[in-house]
């Protein structure tokens, strides 16, 4: 499967393109399954396999939110918009606002189990493996690793980027409260 922008994003109207309108609502995602459940296959995406921008989503199960097993994932490519720009792809991005310090609805990714299990799959990503920015919010409720890897291959950062596997930064956004509680 490839895509040619994020795989998933949810987002208010403009959020992609770091419009400030601020009259806009949230959109708002729960779940009570995973976003995505990937078996021997492949997926491609430009950028990001999950965006989430000025917006929340909430999976309430205890089971992962990504879910891969003998996966190839590739996130992160040359946009071809814009090639003097480096690469950009992260599994998960979150952010509240486009620029850091500007007020912007807030954004918060909440999970009631792993963010991912990974089984004998293989990630490429151009960047970080997770982002949070510009005052956004990722929480977890349960005591298992954020990140499940067994027999799987990690590699993030393209040659012109570094990667790291969770980057924090930024400031802004609103504190709204958004409440994760499992479904068992």
């Amino acid at each position: 499967v490839r895509s040619g922008a994020n795989f998933f994003s949810l987002n208010d109207s403009g959020a992609a393109a770091g419009e400030a309108n601020q009259l806009v609502e949230p959109a708002h995602l729960s779940l009570a399954g995973p976003l995505v459940s990937a078996s021997d296959s492949s997926i491609s995406t430009l950028f990001h396999l999950l965006s989430v921008a000025r917006s929340d989503v909430v999976g309430t199960t205890p089971d992962a939110l990504i879910q891969l097993s003998g996966a190839t994932l590739t996130i992160g490519g040359q946009n071809p918009l814009t090639p003097e720009t480096a690469p950009n792809g992260r599994l998960v991005n979150v952010a509240s606002g486009a620029t850091s310090g500007a007020a912007a609805n807030a954004a918060f990714l909440g999970v009631a189990g792993p963010l991912l299990s990974a089984t004998a799959s293989t990630l490429t990503l151009a960047t970080d493996a997770v982002g949070v920015f510009n005052g956004a919010t990722l929480t977890s409720t349960t005591g298992a690793p954020l990140l499940q890897l067994n027999s799987t291959t990690l590699n993030a950062g393209a040659p012109s980027r570094f990667g790291a596997i969770l980057n924090i930064g930024g400031t802004g956004g609103q504190v709204r409260s958004v409440s994760v509680t499992p479904v068992i």
